[in-house]
């Protein structure tokens, strides 16, 4: 009723502890057919306060992340006094990067993904899937016997080109593979981007910065001698792989 004759705002004091989860659960599903952008705003707002009236703050932070209000993150921020809260509100900060900036060190590190990398390798090792895997294990090629002669056709550039995004789509922000960065490691067989020609030098070395996505120190470190390379395809793939690298990580030590 009071949605109906615009008097939303008087809702929060009528809110309890044992209905005030139902209130803004019927709210935000209101807040989507509402008229006007302006009574959508009011609505969502209307909810953030809901929220903060019952010490919610993960659930008005979440609200006020549909708003981008980054004013009113930083007043929901600042009322939260639980440290471990705090930190999960960041991880939600950090996930949707929101601008907004922590005066506490730790929580800045975590709203700005510096520790991203450390967090999905972690994830990876106990899904037991961080072991790098070869292209060729991923194509099983070998229960295509019947198929050879038709693979033997296909045009080599086509071919590594196909190597260099299942490789890089595989083994993506693990840090690394079984194509590019372990053959420079062992030098084996040369390196894969000079093995490569023109529109394949490119992707190869743009698969970098998806090899090592999140990890801004390490990507640096392989990217960079590339950068200066002879061949414009294989700088181009660099300064992509070097943008790659650094998607979603804020730092002030930002090399872009």
């Amino acid at each position: 009723m009071l949605l109906e004759v615009e008097r939303l705002q008087d809702l929060t004091k009528f809110t309890s502890s044992t209905n005030f989860d139902r209130v803004c659960i019927y709210l935000l599903s209101c807040a989507p057919y509402a008229a006007d952008p302006e009574e959508m705003d009011h609505t969502y707002r209307t909810v953030i306060d809901i929220y903060r009236k019952h010490k919610k703050f993960p659930e008005a932070l979440r609200v006020a992340q549909k708003l981008n209000d980054v004013a009113l993150i930083a007043k929901i921020m600042s009322e939260c006094k639980d440290k471990v809260t705090l930190k999960q509100m960041s991880f939600m900060l950090g996930r949707q990067r929101n601008p907004y900036v922590s005066e506490d060190e730790e929580l800045q590190s975590i709203i700005s993904n510096g520790k991203l990398h450390e967090h999905f390798k972690s994830l990876a090792k106990d899904l037991d899937v961080l072991p790098a895997k070869h292209p060729d294990e991923i194509y099983k090629q070998y229960l295509e016997t019947n198929r050879r002669l038709y693979n033997d056709n296909i045009d080599s550039a086509k071919k590594n080109l196909a190597l260099t995004y299942v490789n890089a789509f595989v083994n993506a922000a693990f840090g690394t593979d079984k194509l590019i960065l372990d053959q420079k490691k062992e030098n084996k067989d040369g390196d894969w981007i000079f093995k490569t020609k023109e529109d394949g030098q490119t992707a190869a070395a743009a698969s970098l910065g998806l090899l090592l996505l999140w990890d801004c120190d390490e990507a640096f470190e392989q990217i960079s001698k590339y950068m200066e390379a002879s061949d414009r395809d294989i700088q181009a793939g660099s300064f992509m792989a070097l943008g790659l690298s650094n998607c979603g990580v804020t730092s002030e030590h930002d090399p872009v």
